[in-house]
């Protein structure tokens, strides 16, 4: 139901409004805030309608109680008070009533309490959780009792309205129940995602926006790409999406971009990690922001003590956004647990400090926006899973979502990579991202990732991983590695790196459908497992140097499997790794060949052509000759150029270089994504051309 069908219902009606005569924490609310219209439902026990005194809203964090809270006091005519402005206990109630309407104005105190019993005057008391952080629950407790007993004692009709988090919200109804005081709860609903592009539309109207037709058409379609990366259910784009303070920030952002007349052409989030950052991240640090405001009020009660002594920056440190994701993450981790020393920062508080603030914790974490039912919500999960790959302080947290076990691992979605918006992941990290990406890759899409150096031509380059959708690199993200590339997975991917490189695991690890060139690698594993399934899955092993492995690996080989090492690694193979020697394959074929195979052919297509991919120069790909020759002058890949080149796919320009035309490369049907990838069709006309070539030509 409405706000306005659960009031009426329990007699609730709009009153005649009393002005304040006097400075007070009472408010009268004149510039109401925007309010979209919540649905609440009404939860189970309480009193009957006749018998109540209260009226209780509860949320989590971040769903509209305040602007709800303000909404009812200007259209119900009633006292607004955020009870967090000023420590509450026994006798606040009243004297703070006092002041509003006069000291010398008794009969206008009397007149209020008789009316608020008689219903036609209402008071709304908001924000009762950070009531709690500044008064405790016993100040909270008198503060309720001297309204529910003594100024409400003769009341016919709910006159009091509070607004408060559910944990909060427990303790009141469980304080009303024990002595006695009628409450009726209604827990206030998280918004549809429907409800979404309207309330974005109202909001805009309240700022003297109206939105046109391609301007609405533009805020469905953002917000359907928002949606895209959080679906993993329905329940999850409504715990984001619905959200009042997400929808208020997206709101915001439509605003600026509706009054600087900018509707951009094309409708995406950024996802690059060189942005400066990306929008799902960025409304996650606000609501952090938020909630390290919640304890302002408690940190500038001690301030002046800490300040005096020289340590200003012990209050500074408490409750930050870093607190919030390390507690958050014992919190989850250890059932429930909350240690003050968790954080260390704490420690330096004095006792009495000390002592409060762990009640605090006790108290607000639990609560804390990213939880429902003392768990993360899959939305800030992905958040605080990227925040610990990439915070050394809280890399341990990763290594225990590694750690689960098979049946319980946790994948992340895209918004994980949406929330990785530094320029750096550790390499044995790697597979999570790949996990993220490939979670909502539709069926028969074409998706791949690939490790490689970020320049071919520089050997101190950085390794940067790439996902591609189709043919266009859609993120990248640079690795942090010691010597050795270490994997921990090997699962749809291309890897082409120097050096060693290391697959990693306590279980079994799988190669599936995946492709590596190295200088040296080692199975760090109790068993290797090659495997593929259907006929458009392979995977391929080029090492330069050598392939070695812990003694007691096994290997085991299901499907297709290429494998490429130096002559002089024969015998060790056949005697330490027969399964992999039975499968012996040369992808650069030999300087006589008659014929190579597409797949040969298309390694020399990945060898020749990946050359021109970091690029500086204008207009098509070009690369330096002398670079490309030098490379490319042997075996297939020799070949494979000259076929390039007569067929003015590879041209020669001004100043040395050769360019790739890619008119010419998509009417031959060469993509990057074709001879990047195992499925050979797409390149099968290309390939027919070349072999009609190869008869012609003896190099």
């Amino acid at each position: 139901m409405l706000l306005d069908e659960a009031l009426s219902s329990l007699g609730v009606k709009k009153c005649r409004r009393f002005n304040m005569e006097k400075t007070s924490t009472f408010e009268v609310v004149d510039d109401e805030d925007f309010y979209y219209p919540s649905r609440v439902s009404s939860l189970p026990g309480g009193c009957d309608d006749s018998e109540c005194k209260f009226i209780l809203f509860s949320a989590p964090g971040a769903v509209g109680k305040t602007a709800m809270a303000r909404h009812i006091a200007k259209n119900y005519g009633g006292f607004y008070w955020n009870v967090a402005k000023t420590r509450v206990t026994q006798a606040v109630f009243a004297g703070e009533l006092a002041h509003a309407v006069g000291l010398t104005e008794g009969s206008r105190y009397t007149q209020f309490i008789h009316d608020m019993n008689n219903g036609e005057a209402l008071v709304v008391l908001d924000a009762f959780d950070e009531a709690a952080l500044i008064s405790g629950y016993d100040g909270v407790r008198d503060f309720l009792l001297e309204i529910g007993r003594d100024v409400l004692k003769n009341s016919a009709s709910p006159s009091v309205i509070l607004m408060a988090r559910t944990g909060t919200a427990e303790f009141i109804t469980k304080l009303c129940s024990e002595f006695s005081i009628g409450v009726k709860e209604y827990s206030i609903d998280y918004f549809d995602e429907d409800d979404a592009p309207k309330f974005i539309e109202e909001y805009l109207i309240s700022r003297g926006i109206r939105t046109n037709a391609a301007q609405k058409n533009y805020v469905e379609k953002y917000l359907d790409e928002i949606k895209n990366k959080i679906r993993n259910n329905n329940s999850d784009v409504r715990t984001f999406i619905g959200y009042a303070q997400v929808l208020m920030i997206l709101s915001r952002r439509f605003e600026t971009l509706f009054m600087e007349n900018k509707l951009p052409k094309n409708v995406s989030l950024p996802t690059s990690t060189n942005d400066n950052g990306t929008l799902i991240y960025d409304i996650i640090q606000e609501l952090l922001r938020r909630e390290e405001g919640k304890l302002e009020n408690f940190r500038e009660s001690i301030r002046e003590k800490y300040s005096e002594l020289g340590r200003e920056h012990v209050v500074d440190d408490l409750y930050t956004v870093k607190e919030q994701l390390i507690r958050l993450q014992y919190f989850t981790l250890l059932e429930g647990n909350i240690a003050l020393n968790d954080y260390k920062p704490c420690e330096l508080l004095m006792p009495e400090e000390q002592s409060r603030y762990d009640e605090l914790l006790h108290e607000w974490l639990p609560q804390h926006v990213f939880l429902r039912d003392r768990k993360i919500m899959p939305v800030f999960r992905d958040y605080l899973f990227a925040e610990a790959l990439l915070d050394s302080e809280l890399s341990m947290f990763a290594d225990e979502y590694q750690s689960e076990q098979p049946d319980h691992v946790w994948l992340p979605s895209r918004v994980f990579m949406e929330c990785l918006n530094k320029e750096r992941v550790h390499d044995t990290h790697i597979h999570f991202l790949k996990m993220a990406y490939f979670s909502q890759v539709v069926s028969g899409g074409q998706a791949f990732c690939e490790i490689e150096p970020e320049d071919d031509d520089n050997p101190d380059a950085e390794l940067q991983l790439i996902f591609t959708d189709k043919d266009e690199p859609k993120f990248s993200v640079k690795i942090i590695k010691e010597e050795a590339l270490r994997l921990t997975s090997l699962e749809h991917i291309n890897v082409s790196v120097s050096g060693e490189v290391i697959l990693t695991s306590l279980r079994p690890f799988i190669v599936r459908h995946a492709s590596i060139e190295c200088d040296n690698l080692f199975f760090d594993a109790p068993e290797v497992v090659f495997e593929t399934y259907g006929t458009n899955e392979e995977n391929s092993i080029i090492v330069h140097n050598s392939i070695k492995g812990r003694p007691e690996t096994k290997i085991t080989v299901r499907g297709k499997l290429k494998v490429d090492f130096p002559d002089g690694e024969l015998e060790h193979m056949k005697h330490r790794f027969y399964e992999l020697a039975r499968n012996r394959y040369s992808f650069d074929g030999s300087e006589d060949e008659a014929e190579d195979d597409i797949e040969q052919f298309k390694y020399g297509l990945k060898k020749v052509l990946e050359r021109f991919k970091k690029d500086k120069y204008n207009g098509d790909p070009a690369k330096k000759r002398e670079l490309i020759d030098a490379r490319c002058h042997t075996g297939v890949n020799g070949r494979v150029l000259a076929f390039l080149k007569e067929n003015e796919i590879i041209y020669e320009a001004e100043n040395y270089l050769y360019k790739v035309s890619q008119a010419r490369l998509n009417k031959m049907g060469i993509s990057r994504a074709a001879y990047k990838q195992s499925d050979c069709g797409q390149i099968q006309p290309a390939y027919m051309k070349y072999k009609e070539w190869l008869k012609q030509n003896t190099l």
